[in-house]
């Protein structure tokens, strides 16, 4: 898992950098986000305990990841089609849209990682601020 999540993040980084299509982005850019949103609760745990011998690998992937969902927010829109929606705010499988549109994925992964723990949302901003420091990715 961890391993799959670190390799996905390099390569929708790594993607935005060479100006991939939004065809290739917007799958890898949903899935990171949706996977981050899922597991933040597994990941503060990870974090809290401090005593796993994967603690390494899980602060590169928390790091990756933000800087992840960082760049599909500047660089994919809210919004790919047009919204069917009229006269209410939820959409046909009951999904509620915000007044100027849906969430953004990106910015309901970054919530679920601060309200997973503050030390979560502390290790995160930590780990990408040493990951764009020191690795050859290139995402801005």
């Amino acid at each position: 898992f961890i391993g799959l999540s670190i390799h996905y993040c390099e390569k929708l980084l790594n993607g935005f950098s060479q100006s991939l299509p939004m065809s290739e982005t917007i799958p890898i850019s949903r899935l990171i986000c949706l996977t981050v949103a899922s597991f933040a609760p597994f990941f503060a745990t990870m974090i809290e305990s401090d005593q796993s011998a994967l603690l390494e690998k899980t602060h590169r992937v928390i790091g990756l990841a933000v800087l992840a969902i960082a760049s599909s927010i500047t660089n994919l829109p809210e919004l790919i089609v047009a919204s069917t929606l009229v006269n209410t705010r939820y959409d046909i499988r009951g999904a509620m849209r915000a007044p100027g549109g849906e969430d953004h994925c990106g910015c309901i992964a970054l919530m679920r990682i601060v309200k997973a723990g503050e030390e979560l949302a502390k290790c995160s901003l930590e780990c990408a601020s040493r990951i764009s420091n020191t690795d050859i990715i290139v995402t801005y």
